[in-house]
């Protein structure tokens, strides 16, 4: 009892409960700001008093992260520090991101039986860390700019720091499932960006990432990015026959399938049918029934509800939903474009880019670029000058700027992921009584779709993505060292 608190009735763990008050605070600030403006006092009590709570768990830092960053993204990921006469990129993400660091120090210091983990994975990452650090040393004394080259290093580099908080704050088994609760349940928060962007006929904050083709997208794909998280953790826990929503579960994975299909992310359509495949190959037999009922539930309940729709605007309006009609239009065209991909601008920029990143590539093959270039090419006659991290192909901006070294590098990390992944797998599975293999192929698909988006976005280089690859990968390396006998914990969270 000593750990837990009830609220509203409803007993809860202490973990939780002070998630819930730093991401409160954290919350008024990024309302405020985003209504209102900056206010620099409101900034400073708001995250002092999330502060307070995080040091007091270590885990409550990680959650409280996950749950801003999918609601308020770039509003609490990349808003700087604004005084009267200058702008500090030092954002809220990494002010908590320090304060979670320096909870569990102080948790290490109470407690000297508990030792720093690193792992062989970890190992692999901070070897790319260093290299990632090299890079932007040579890239500023090559002329490359400071400000680019320290913000490339950053995101690829630093940011990994929250693959070491992950494997040292979640080490239970109970830590992990509140760790996998705080991504499905923060996906139905975002339940209010997917209506909203149906009521408007187009999404909040869908102007950072304008279309290439006509038309307009209902989410974010940042939030679309955030629901396919969601949904693969979803879907593997059903294939176990593990709802956390109960006979709402159908409901809930039927909305954020519609926020995915909304956003007209191609390239989320892709991983996410990718990872939700790859589910199901790994699946044991039995669980595979599970997937394809929830499957053709879905695709069932979607042309129940557009029939619906259809004929009740026919019977009042006497024509066809304008929404459905232009949506669909919409659609068609995003999907005719995998086919017609030299027609498609933002295709076509990207080859451009991409031919010239493998010159830049050519002439420094060992060591790369480094961070902090621009690359210079021309476009149907226009010169045309980009930063090499907004390639949107982030394998080959570690390959420009890094060079075989980065590269090599990084897919270590990667080989060592699934190696390990692959070993977890072939363990657990064989515990009938263990819980834990929805958990590692959930988030084992996650792992895959991240792959499959950073090439067709700079997802390894914003630190609103980043950071969940690291989350991923770490809670996919805690689950190897989680005993599977341990009686399951009754908490609801």
């Amino acid at each position: 009892m000593a750990n837990t608190l009830f609220l509203n009735s409803s007993r809860i763990s202490r973990e939780i409960a002070y998630t819930i008050f730093a991401t409160v605070f954290v919350g008024v600030f990024a309302l405020v700001n985003i209504l209102v403006g900056f206010n620099l006092y409101l900034y400073i009590f708001c995250l002092i008093f999330a502060s307070f709570f995080i040091l007091r768990k270590p885990e409550v830092g990680l959650y409280t992260i996950i749950i801003c960053t999918f609601i308020f993204e770039r509003f609490f990921t990349l808003q700087p520090l604004v005084t009267d006469e200058h702008i500090y990129k030092i954002y809220p993400l990494d002010i908590l991101t320090i304060m979670a660091v320096s909870s569990f120090v102080f948790y290490v210091i109470r407690r000297p039986d508990v030792r720093l983990k690193i792992s062989p994975v970890g190992v692999a990452i901070l070897l790319f860390v260093v290299l990632c650090a090299v890079a932007a040393i040579y890239g500023v004394a090559t002329g490359g700019e400071f400000s680019v080259a320290f913000s490339t290093f950053k995101n690829f580099g630093l940011y990994a720091i929250f693959f070491f908080i992950t494997i040292n704050v979640i080490r239970s088994r109970q830590q992990l499932e509140r760790l996998i609760k705080v991504f499905v349940f923060t996906g139905v928060v975002l339940f209010f960006f997917v209506f909203f962007g149906a009521i408007r006929g187009y999404g909040l904050w869908t102007e950072f990432t304008p279309l290439s083709t006509a038309g307009a997208r209902l989410l974010a794909p940042t939030h679309a990015f955030y629901l396919s998280i969601s949904l693969l953790l979803l879907f593997n826990l059903f294939a176990y026959k593990k709802n956390y929503f109960g006979n709402l579960t159908v409901l809930v994975i039927f909305i954020q399938l519609l926020g995915v299909l909304g956003s007209l992310s191609r390239h989320l359509w892709v991983s996410l049918a990718v990872g939700i495949v790859l589910s199901f190959i790994l699946l044991p037999k039995l669980n595979k029934k599970s997937l394809l009922r929830i499957l053709a539930t879905q695709f069932l309940l979607l042309i129940i509800v557009l029939s619906v729709y259809t004929w009740f605007s026919f019977i009042v309006y006497e024509q066809a939903p304008t929404i459905i009609t232009d949506f669909s239009r919409v659609t068609v065209d995003r999907l005719q474009s995998f086919t017609e991909y030299f027609e498609d601008k933002s295709a076509t920029f990207r080859l451009f880019a991409w031919q010239e990143a493998w010159e830049s590539f050519a002439a420094s093959p060992l060591i790369g670029t480094g961070f902090g270039h621009k690359l210079t090419f021309d476009y149907y006659g226009y010169p045309t000058r980009i930063e090499v991290r907004d390639l949107h192909n982030d394998i080959v901006g570690i390959g420009v700027q890094m060079g075989v070294l980065g590269l090599v590098s990084f897919f270590l990390v990667n080989i060592l992921i699934i190696r390990n992944s692959y070993r977890t797998w072939r363990q657990k599975r064989k515990n009938e009584q263990s819980y834990l293999p929805p958990f590692l192929l959930g988030l084992f698909a996650c792992y895959v779709m991240f792959l499959i988006n950073a090439n067709f976005g700079v997802y390894f280089d914003l630190n609103l993505l980043v950071i969940f690859f690291w989350v991923v990968v770490g809670a996919l390396v805690v689950i190897n060292k989680i005993d599977d006998q341990v009686e399951r914990p009754k908490r609801i969270l």
